[in-house]
This record gives C-alpha cells, sequence and structure tokens, in this order.
C-alpha cells in the first residue's frame, strides 16, 4: 500500500469520527436541554434552564433577577458541564 492508501482510510475515519460525534452531540443536546440546572457564579448560587448543550458546556437561561445579582448583562449564560448540577425531581420531557 502505498502513502495514498493511508491517506484515504485515515480521511474516511475521520469523516465517520465527526459523524458519530455530531450525533452523539444531537442526543446530549436533546437530553439536556429543558433541564433545570444550579451553579455557582460570583459566590452566589444561581438557577437556570439549559437552551443548549455544547460539547463541554451549555447555554443557560436564568431569570433577571438573577443576572442582576451576578452582574450579568444577560439572562444568557455559559457554564462548563462540570459546573451546574441538575435539580432533582424533573419529569424530563425529552426521555423516552
Amino acid at each position: 500500500m502505498g502513502s495514498g492508501a493511508h491517506l484515504v482510510n485515515f480521511t474516511e475515519y475521520l469523516e465517520k469520527s465527526i459523524k458519530y460525534e455530531k450525533e452523539d452531540d444531537e442526543k446530549m443536546d436533546k437530553f439536556l436541554v429543558g433541564l433545570e440546572v444550579s451553579f455557582i457564579r460570583n459566590n452566589e448560587k444561581v438557577k437556570g434552564k439549559i437552551i443548549k448543550a455544547l460539547d463541554r458546556s451549555a447555554i443557560i437561561e436564568i431569570s433577571q433577577e438573577d443576572a442582576d445579582k451576578i452582574e450579568s448583562p444577560s439572562t444568557l449564560t455559559v457554564v462548563h458541564h462540570s459546573n451546574y448540577k441538575i435539580i432533582k425531581n424533573q419529569v424530563h420531557k425529552n426521555v423516552t
């Protein structure tokens, strides 16, 4: 096999990996969106709802009151997955 064959195989591998990662991201997004979570920001406990799950973090919508409390200019904030806790006792609409 010449080096060209290795390049084709590697390209196919990357394309398949990207496809699987995208499918996993879509599943994670579907599961997490809508969940209520809490997290600490500026030494204040904040609650919000996940509106979009990203690879390493989530976009969370918080109340204007909480945004003011943490001095955020927006009710949308990004929180790393390891920095929020899912609030227990939720009935999740996306779980089948």
